[in-house]
C-alpha cells in the first residue's frame, strides 16, 4: 500500500472519530527566533529582521503546516497568535512593521493558497482595535480586515481558518451581551436555569455555543487539542477564546521545542494519532482496586517518581 493511500485512510479515520471536525489551535510562538537561527546565523548581527523576506519564509512555512493538519483529516485551525494589542506598548516602528506584517494573512498568494486548500479565513477578535482612534493604525488595519471578509466568498463546507488578531476575551463577551434583546436574554436565562437543576456540562455547552456563534457568526466545536512551542523553557500559550468558552474540557496541550510552523508532517500525525488513541482507562470508585496494578509495576513507578521529585530541573516551564 502506497504512503498516499495509507494517509488517505489516516485522514478518513481521523474524519470517523471526530464527526464534528478535529479543531486545534496553534500558537505559533517562536518564529523570529527561529528565522534568526535558519538564515541569519552568520551574519555579523544576526538579531537585524529583514521584515519582508522573514514573513515570505514564515508564511512558506505556515501554509505547510495548514496543508498537512487538513490533509491529515483536520478541519479547523484557530491561529492564536499574541495578540496585536500588545503593539500599543511597543515603538511606532514596530506597530507599523507588525500590522504589514498581520496583512500578509491577506495578501493574494495567500488568497490564492486559501482557495486551493478550500480554506475559508476568518479575523476575529477585533471589537477593542475598532473601539479605538479610527485615525490609528490598528483600527485602519483593522477595518481592512472587515473590508476583506466582507468580500471573500464563504462556503458553510469549507475548512476553517481563524485568526485571533487582538483577542480581548471578556471585551467581546461584553459586546455581545450588550448586543442582546430582552427577549434573548429572558430565554438564554430560562434555558441555563432548566439545565443547572440537572447538568452543569449543559450550562457549559449552551453558554458555549451561544457566545462562541455570536462572537464569530458560525458554530465551531470546543478545541481538541493547542499546539504551542516551549523553547524557551516556558509553558505558554495564548488560549483562544473557544479554548476559554470552553474551559479546556477534554483538550489536550502539546509544547515543541521549537516554532510549531516548522513542524514536520510526521510529528503532526504523531499528536493526532495520540489524539484519537483510546483514552487512559479511568476509576470512577472511591480507589483503583479494580484496576490491573501490580505491586512490581507500582514498585518501579515509585522509584521513578522519587527521581523525579529529586530533579529539580524536570519541573516544565522553568525558563531555559
Amino acid at each position: 500500500m502506497s504512503n498516499k493511500t495509507d494517509e488517505t485512510d489516516f485522514a478518513n479515520r481521523v474524519r470517523s472519530h471526530f464527526p464534528e471536525g478535529l479543531t486545534g489551535v496553534i500558537s505559533p510562538g517562536g518564529t523570529r527566533s527561529a528565522y534568526i537561527l535558519a538564515y541569519n546565523r552568520h551574519n555579523k548581527n544576526p538579531g537585524k529582521i529583514d521584515f519582508a523576506d522573514y514573513a515570505e519564509k514564515t508564511f512558506i512555512s505556515y501554509c505547510q503546516l495548514l496543508l498537512n493538519f487538513f490533509e491529515l483529516g483536520g478541519q479547523n485551525i484557530i491561529d492564536a497568535a499574541p495578540p496585536l494589542g500588545l503593539a500599543l506598548t511597543r515603538s511606532p516602528e514596530y506597530i507599523q512593521t507588525m500590522t504589514r506584517y498581520y496583512l500578509t494573512y491577506i495578501s493574494q498568494p495567500l488568497q490564492d493558497a486559501y482557495k486551493k486548500m478550500q480554506i475559508d479565513p476568518y479575523f476575529v477578535g477585533l471589537e477593542a482595535i475598532m473601539d479605538s482612534n479610527s485615525t490609528s493604525v490598528l483600527h485602519q488595519y483593522g477595518q481592512r480586515l472587515i473590508d476583506f471578509m466582507q468580500t471573500w466568498p464563504y462556503n458553510a463546507g469549507n475548512r476553517k481558518l481563524i485568526f485571533e488578531i487582538s483577542p480581548i476575551p471578556l471585551y467581546s463577551l461584553w459586546h455581545r451581551f450588550q448586543a442582546m434583546s430582552a427577549s434573548d436574554r429572558e430565554h438564554l436565562d430560562n434555558q441555563l436555569r432548566s439545565e443547572v437543576e440537572t447538568d452543569f456540562n449543559k450550562v457549559n455547552n449552551t453558554l458555549y455555543r451561544y457566545f462562541i456563534r455570536a462572537i464569530y457568526g458560525f458554530e465551531l466545536p470546543p478545541p481538541h487539542f493547542t499546539l504551542s512551542t516551549n523553547a524557551k523553557g516556558s509553558c505558554k500559550a495564548y488560549l483562544s477564546m473557544p479554548t476559554l468558552f470552553s474551559s479546556g474540557i477534554n483538550m489536550k496541550f502539546f509544547y515543541t521545542p521549537y516554532s510549531p510552523i516548522h513542524m514536520k508532517r510526521g510529528a503532526l500525525k504523531r499528536i493526532i494519532e495520540d489524539l484519537i488513541a483510546p483514552k487512559q482507562s479511568v476509576s470512577h470508585e472511591m480507589d483503583y482496586r479494580t484496576q490491573s496494578l501490580s505491586s512490581q509495576n507500582m514498585a518501579t513507578a515509585f522509584v521513578a517518581m522519587q527521581e523525579l521529585i529529586d530533579d529539580f530541573d524536570s519541573i516544565l516551564g522553568l525558563t531555559k
